[in-house]
Parts: C-alpha cells; sequence; structure tokens
C-alpha cells in the first residue's frame, strides 16, 4: 500500500512539472528522510540502553547488529522476545529487546513485584504512557493530571458494576440481533458472521452504554466517528514514538495531530450537548436544594454522569468544562472498546479451535441459562459463573492483549539497582513479558501450561486438579484492589482463581497500583457478552482446513479482518433449554 503511494505520488509530480530534476530531488528527499533522521534517532536510543545487559534479535546481522535490528523490530517482535525468553528471562536474568520507540530491558519474572512496587519518582508509568500514546498531543484537557486520573474507572465504574447489569444485558440483546443475526430469526438456518467487525461493533455499543448512554451509544454515525479516531489515533502514536525527534516535535506534531483532532471533536461533539444539559440539571437542583443525587429515577447512571459529578466538585473552572469532560469520556473508548474487543475474539477463536468445542460451548450454555434469564432482576447472580471466568482466564493467560506488561522509565537521577545487581541509569526502559512466563509451569505440578484447558481454573477449585496455580508467590501478590473491588467481581465460589486476580505470574492487567483499574467491568462484561452469545447462537468449530489467520506486529497478534464464524439462531422454544445438541 505505502510503496503504492509514493509511486502515485511520483507519477503525479513527473506529470504535472515533467522534468527529471523533481522526480529526482523526490526520490532522494525519500532516501535523505531515514537516513538523516530515522538513523540517527534510533543510534542516539541505542546508546541509552544499559550496559552489561545482551542484547537479542543480532544473530543475523554481522555489522551494525543493534541498529539493523531495531530497523526491523516491529516485524521481528515476537520473535525477539521468544529469543530472549529462552536464553535469559527463563533463566533468571534481563535482556535488552530492540525497539524503534526505545531498547527496553525486559527483566526476569522474579523482578515483577519489585517493579510493581517501585514508587512513580524512581520508574515512572505515566510518563510511558505519554510517549507510548502520545498524549501530549493526542489527548486534551487543563493538565496531566486530569488526562492521567482514571478515578471515576477505580471507583464508581467498579462499585457500579452490579447496577450497571440490567443495562448491559439490554445492550447486548440488542447486538445480538443487530450485529449477529443480521436480521435471520429462529430457523433461518447457519450463516457466516465476519465476527472481528461483528464484535467490534457490538462491544463498541455495550461498553458505550455504560459510557454515554442511549441512544448515541446506538448509532452508526457514532460508531464509524470512533473507528476513524481509533485509527487515527494509532497511526499517529506510532509515527510519534517511532520516528520524530523531541527537537521536531512541535513542529510536526500539530500538522501531524490534526485528523485526530478533527475526529475526536466529532465524537465528543454527539453528547456534548448532553454533558451540557446534565450539568446544568445538577446545578439547578443544588439551586433548589433538592438534590439530583436523592432522585434516582433523574438521574443516570453511566461514566458521563459520575464524570460530571466528580468535575462539579473540582476548584478549577477547566475541570468543568463540557468540552474537556467529554473530550476525556472519548478516551474512554481506547481503554474499553479495543481492549474488549481484541479479548472477545481471541476467546471465541481459541473456544472454536479446541478439540471438545461442542462439549464446552454445552456447559457455558448449560451455566449461562442459570444465569443470564434472571440477571437483569438480580444482577448478583452474574458473579455466579465460574465456568465463564475459567474460561476467560485461561484466555487471557494463553493470549494475553500483548507479549510485554508494566512498562515503566527509570526517572530516578541516580538511576536504580535491581535486585539481582543490574544498574539501570536514568531514562531506561524496563518491562516484563508476558506471553511465554504465562505459559511456563513455575509450581512443578505437571499440568501442561502450553494448552487451552477452559476450565483449568474451575476444576482446580473443584479439586479435580492441584489446587495450585502455575507458579507465583500468592494469586493476589501485587494486586492492589481493595476489598470491596475484589467481593464485586470475584467469582461466587471462592476457592477458584479469577479472572482479575493478578499476581507476578500473571501479568494481562499488571500489577501493583499501575494495574487496569477497568478489569473488574471488562471481566464482568466479557462474561456476560460470551454467556449471551452462546444462549443465543449455535457456533460451528473451525475446521482443520481454515484456522483462523492473525496478524502479528509490534508484540501484538490480532485477527485477520476476514475472519468468518459460522452462527445460527437457537430455536426459540429451546432457546432457554439446556441445548445439548450443540453442533
Amino acid at each position: 500500500m505505502l510503496s503504492y503511494f509514493f509511486s502515485t505520488c511520483t507519477s503525479c509530480l513527473d506529470v504535472l512539472w515533467n522534468t527529471s530534476a523533481v522526480a529526482a530531488a523526490g526520490i532522494a528527499l525519500t532516501v535523505a528522510t531515514p537516513v538523516l533522521v530515522i538513523i540517527p534517532l534510533q543510534l542516539h536510543r541505542i546508546s541509552l540502553a544499559p550496559e552489561g545487559i545482551l542484547w537479542v534479535g543480532q544473530d543475523s546481522y554481522s555489522f551494525f547488529p543493534k541498529l539493523r535490528s531495531t530497523l526491523v523490530a516491529l516485524i521481528n517482535e515476537r520473535q525477539n522476545l521468544e529469543e530472549g525468553w529462552t536464553k535469559y528471562s527463563s533463566k533468571g536474568k534481563p535482556f535488552v529487546r530492540p525497539s524503534l520507540h526505545w531498547p527496553s530491558v525486559v527483566l526476569p519474572p522474579s523482578n515483577a513485584e519489585w517493579l510493581a512496587r517501585q514508587p512513580e519518582n524512581l520508574v515512572a508509568d505515566s510518563k510511558v504512557q505519554d510517549d507510548v500514546l502520545a498524549l501530549e498531543w493526542l489527548a486534551s484537557g487543563p493538565s496531566n493530571a486530569f488526562i492521567h486520573d482514571f478515578t471515576v474507572i477505580r471507583r464508581d465504574l467498579t462499585r457500579q458494576i452490579n447496577a450497571c447489569i440490567p443495562e448491559l444485558l439490554d445492550e447486548i440483546r440488542h447486538a445480538c440481533d443487530t450485529h449477529f443475526s443480521h436480521g435471520k430469526d429462529v430457523g433461518d438456518g447457519w450463516q457466516e458472521v465476519l465476527i472481528v467487525d461483528a464484535v467490534r461493533k457490538a462491544v463498541c455499543g455495550v461498553a458505550n452504554r455504560v459510557i454515554i448512554g442511549l441512544p448515541v451509544c446506538r448509532s452508526e454515525e457514532y460508531f464509524h466517528a470512533v473507528q476513524k479516531w481509533w485509527v487515527c489515533f494509532g497511526l499517529t502514536g506510532l509515527i510519534f514514538r517511532s520516528f520524530i525527534p523531541g527537537p521536531l516535535r512541535n513542529i510536526i506534531m500539530p500538522i501531524l495531530s490534526v485528523p485526530t483532532w478533527y475526529w475526536r471533536r466529532k465524537v465528543a461533539a454527539m453528547y456534548e450537548p448532553e454533558v451540557s444539559r446534565r450539568m446544568a440539571r445538577i446545578k439547578e437542583a443544588h439551586v433548589k436544594g433538592d438534590g439530583l443525587k436523592s432522585r434516582s429515577e433523574e438521574r443516570a447512571n453511566d461514566l458521563m454522569q459520575w464524570l460530571i459529578e466528580q468535575a462539579l466538585h473540582s476548584s478549577d473552572p477547566a475541570e468543568r468544562n463540557p468540552r474537556n469532560l467529554s473530550n476525556k469520556l472519548v478516551m474512554f473508548n481506547l481503554f474499553a472498546t479495543h481492549t474488549l474487543t481484541t479479548v472477545l475474539t481471541t476467546l471465541f477463536t481459541t473456544l472454536l479451535t479446541q478439540k471438545d468445542c461442542k462439549a464446552t460451548l454445552a456447559a457455558l450454555r448449560e451455566e449461562a441459562l442459570r444465569i443470564v434469564p434472571q440477571a437483569s432482576g438480580t444482577p448478583t447472580l452474574a458473579k455466579q459463573m465460574p465456568l465463564h471466568d475459567s474460561v476467560l482466564r485461561e484466555t487471557l493467560r494463553l493470549h494475553p492483549s500483548f507479549d510485554d506488561a508494566m512498562l515503566r522509565e527509570v526517572v530516578a537521577p541516580a538511576g536504580l539497582t535491581t535486585p539481582d545487581g543490574f544498574f539501570l541509569p536514568q531514562g531506561s526502559h524496563v518491562a516484563m513479558h508476558t506471553r511465554l512466563m504465562q505459559r511456563s509451569d513455575w509450581s512443578g505440578d505437571g499440568q501442561d501450561w502450553e494448552t487451552f484447558e477452559p476450565f483449568r481454573y474451575y476444576d482446580m477449585a473443584s479439586g479435580r486438579q492441584s489446587r495450585q496455580s502455575n507458579g507465583g508467590t500468592s494469586q493476589t501478590s501485587g494486586d492492589d484492589a481493595t476489598e470491596e473491588e475484589k467481593a464485586i467481581a470475584l467469582p461466587i465460589d471462592k476457592g477458584q482463581i479469577s479472572a482479575v486476580q493478578i499476581s507476578d505470574r500473571y501479568l494481562p492487567f499488571g500489577l501493583g497500583k499501575h494495574a487496569c483499574p477497568g478489569r473488574f467491568f471488562a471481566a464482568s462484561t466479557l462474561k456476560l457478552m460470551l454467556a449471551s452469545l452462546v444462549l443465543e447462537f449455535d457456533m460451528e468449530a473451525f475446521p482443520e482446513d481454515r484456522q483462523p489467520e492473525y496478524i502479528e506486529f509490534g508484540g501484538v497478534k490480532l485477527l485477520k479482518e476476514h475472519t468468518v464464524v459460522r452462527m445460527r439462531r437457537i430455536k426459540a422454544d429451546s432457546k432457554y433449554d439446556k441445548m445439548d445438541d450443540v453442533q
């Protein structure tokens, strides 16, 4: 695509000016840009890597190995991490991973808890977020603290999970009718569903039902605007962190950020009037002495409402500005919908490629039958889905969304020394490996941790397997969740290890105080979506000659857009039966 783009541009220039000099200048500029900008930038970043720690990804290069491995790092990311795991991490040693963004030190698993405990003034998480996501340019808010404040997610969203379940289930039912059945009713037979597109649209609606509410969450125009904002945000961030030197950012980024700003404004403008209206109602109720919180029938139960109520307690007028609040709600889409889409598509393809697919779906449907029809009226029932929770945890263990986790930058002026004696100077970037670490047998219990066992954690809690996990000092070690948060999200069987229980051997949500604050909501939503879909549809396992295909890029594995899942609507008279005849 890029080669076609550049060749087309060159042809246009040749036609317009018909001079070989212009064409030659264009070619020279194309060649000179990486030589004069990108290569010096990468050489500078390579020079910042700590000394005394070995690099991976260099075996194929006899000269300039660090530079050459860095320039191809995006396509070799997984290969480099696998090499590092085999040679170093599995033996308790760190290694340097080449990257266009920065060469990062991947610490061994024994350092995970130590890294999680480091204070922000020594090892910074927010600085890495700013660099990776280009938040200074692509986010919007009166201050950096405002942009990084996720209190409303950690506190309000987690506390209100049960109260949100009726709305979630209503939106999931709408998604089943709209995005998965495509208007087909029971008895219409099998249909082919583009699973990535269907899940993406469903997740956007379900997540935004809790972020901004009806009717915008169901708007096609809103979905497409969010999609365009995602793409612009992601591509701009990639270019920012990989190819633009610091001194040039003030020149390039105001131009490069324009598409992202445009689509963010388009998205936010669709519900900014509602933000202003709700703020006016709260102020009016306050003037009348009639607290809106006491009138639940007039108070929405979504992130927009909670964010407004939090903002009205701020002394900073800019934090109460409806536009700033609307822009912040746009950012919640990045953390909610994109992550949920990736996990749910991975979950489905993993289930539908395992050998016992039929029996697994039957067991999930039987559990869903006991819970989903009654969950709207009794939301606490949604916690009583240990089979679904086990499937989710096993999917996240075997196929985490990213191959690395806990990205940090050493900001201590004097640097930092790891427990193993390796010195990390100021400016060093560190991370933990997740995928192969979570597939390793740390406990020596003889289980096969390389394979997908959907009910592994349910069986462990039921005593049919060892009660040990695949290692770790404890299953809640490093988990800074409050007791209230844990009580909300843990399965009803307290002996089962929940999908949201993080440890130094289970890092899909990170670890410590910077662990994902929305993991409780994410897990609840994913389980409800899975349960509803297995109740509403039969799903056909992937045949051996048509296995799903993936794109691996930059340490991320994504399902290809053209992946098709065969589904059929379950007969009306058997939708809420056990459905033992899964096909």
